[in-house]
Order: C-alpha cells, then structure tokens, then sequence
C-alpha cells in the first residue's frame, strides 16, 4: 500500500535508509548497554519491478557488536530479528506521518497490527 510513495518519491528510499541505520543502532545500543558503543552497517537499497510489481528493499550487512573508543569491539548477545523489524516498522510509520504521507490513524492502526 506505501509501496507507491517510494515508487514516486526516490528520497523516501534514501531516508529510509537513513532511519534503517538508526533502527541498527539504537536496537545494538540498547542490546549492549553501553554509551559509547558504535555498530558498523553497509546498507544498499534495491529496487525492481513496476507500478503493480514494486518492490524497494533493502539489503543490511551489520556487526555481530559495537566499535568503542579504545579500539575493542564487543559481540551483542544472538537476538530475535522480530525486535528489530518492530524498530524500524515505527521509525518509518513516524517518517512517513511526519512529512504528512499517513494519517495518524493508519500510523497507530499498522504499528498495532505488526
């Protein structure tokens, strides 16, 4: 159904992108516990198909951790990918409602259903 929107608006997808590596990294930061930790992503952007058949996804390669100052890398403990799908789902329902793509009602409508 919002398919569309990234179909004619190509800077959804990249700011989309953007709030997939903020979902990476609060959900690290939060697994980890710690202040200073930093997590490595690559994040490429894949489009295909047309109007009926679009599809734009995105493939994430992360660290198993986070990068401190000091130079050490810890590993995060194993996680359930489900948590992290919800961290994004709400940061991009809250991307799209605040540039006014979504009504507040379909925002709180598809995060409960999720």
């Amino acid at each position: 159904m919002l398919r569309r929107y990234f179909l004619y608006d190509r800077k959804l997808l990249s700011e989309s992108s953007r709030y997939a590596w903020e979902s990476v990294k609060v959900f690290l930061q939060e697994t980890v516990s710690e202040e200073d930790e930093v997590p490595g992503a690559v994040i490429a952007i894949q489009t295909f198909g047309d109007f009926l058949g679009y599809n734009p996804h995105r493939h994430v390669l992360r660290t198993d951790g986070g990068f401190y100052r000091k130079g050490t890398f810890r590993v995060a403990p194993w996680f359930i990918p489900k948590h992290l799908e919800k961290i994004f789902r709400h940061q991009r329902f809250k991307m799209l409602f605040s540039k006014g793509i979504i009504s507040r009602e379909f925002k709180n409508v598809r995060a409960v259903r999720a």
